[in-house]
C-alpha cells in the first residue's frame, strides 16, 4: 500500500510516461536540475552531491544513483521516469530493476513480491526480467538458466508456488462454501415468500368473505323490511275486510 502511495505520488507530480529508446534534445541539456520537473526534496539532493543542470544528470550511471544521500529508491524511480519523460536515458537503466517493477505498477500489473514472494529468490528472478506471475509462467521451464539461482532458490520459488495454489485453493473452498451458504440461504427466503405469499391470499380470501357477509346481511335486513311491511299491509287489510263483514259489530 505505501509502495502504491509512492508511485501515484510520483504520477501525479510528473504524469504517466512511457519508457523511451530514442534520445532527444527536447529540452537544453544545460536547464537547471530544479527546472525539469523533479521534486525539490529530489532536486536539492541532486544539488548536494553536485549535479546542478540536466547534462550532469545524465552523465550519472543509474546503479550509482544508489550512493545519492538521502534519495532512496522512490527519488531513483522518480528521476528516471522523469528523463524519459523529457526524452532521454540514464547510462545502465535497463539494469534499474526498481524502474521495472515500479512501470509495471503503473501498469496495473501485480508483482512477484505482492504475492508475498520475498528475498533473494525474487531479486533473482527480477535480475532475469521476471517481475510478475505472468512472467514466471512463461518462464518456467527456464529457472536453471538464471544465473547464480541455485537449487535452493529454485526450492524457495517451488515452495512459495505450492503455498500461493493451496491459497488459491483455499479462497476457492471458501467461495464455494459462501456459495452453498447463499443458496441455502436464497432456499428459505424462497421458503418464506412463498408463505408470505399463501398467508396474503388467504388474507385476502378472508376480506372478500367479510364483504360478502356484510353485504349478505344488508340483503338480508332488507328482505325483513320488507317481509314486515307486507305484513303490516296484509293485517291492515284483513282488519278492514273483517270491519266491512259485520258492520254492526
Amino acid at each position: 500500500m505505501e509502495e502504491q502511495e509512492r508511485i501515484n505520488a510520483i504520477q501525479k507530480k510528473i504524469g504517466y510516461i512511457e519508457k523511451r529508446d530514442d534520445i532527444t534534445n527536447e529540452i537544453p541539456l544545460t536547464t537547471s536540475i530544479s527546472n525539469i520537473g523533479l521534486s525539490e526534496k529530489v532536486s536539492n539532493n541532486l544539488i548536494r552531491c553536485g549535479v546542478r543542470n540536466l547534462e550532469e544528470l545524465l552523465s550519472i550511471d543509474y546503479e550509482k544513483l544508489k550512493f545519492v544521500r538521502g534519495l532512496g529508491r522512490a527519488g531513483r524511480n522518480e528521476i528516471l521516469m522523469c528523463v524519459h519523460r523529457l526524452g532521454y536515458k540514464l547510462p545502465n537503466e535497463n539494469l534499474a530493476i526498481d524502474y521495472q517493477s515500479i512501470e509495471r505498477k503503473t501498469q496495473g500489473k501485480i508483482l512477484l513480491e505482492d504475492l508475498g514472494l520475498s528475498g533473494m529468490a525474487r531479486k533473482a528472478l527480477n535480475r532475469a526480467g521476471i517481475y510478475t506471475m505472468d512472467d514466471l509462467e512463461n518462464n518456467i521451464d527456464k529457472l536453471d538458466k538464471i544465473p547464480n539461482f541455485g537449487y535452493r532458490k529454485k526450492a524457495i520459488v517451488e515452495t512459495w508456488l505450492s503455498d500461493l495454489n493451496r491459497e488459491k485453493i483455499g479462497e476457492e473452498k471458501d467461495k464455494l462454501n459462501q456459495k452453498t451458504k447463499n443458496d441455502e440461504l436464497q432456499q428459505e427466503n424462497n421458503a418464506i415468500k412463498q408463505r408470505i405469499k399463501e398467508k396474503r391470499n388467504l388474507l385476502e380470501q378472508y376480506r372478500m368473505l367479510i364483504a360478502e357477509r356484510e353485504q349478505l346481511l344488508q340483503q338480508e335486513q332488507e328482505l325483513d323490511r320488507e317481509l314486515d311491511q307486507l305484513r303490516g299491509e296484509q293485517h291492515a287489510t284483513t282488519s278492514k275486510l273483517t270491519k266491512t263483514k259485520n258492520p254492526g259489530q
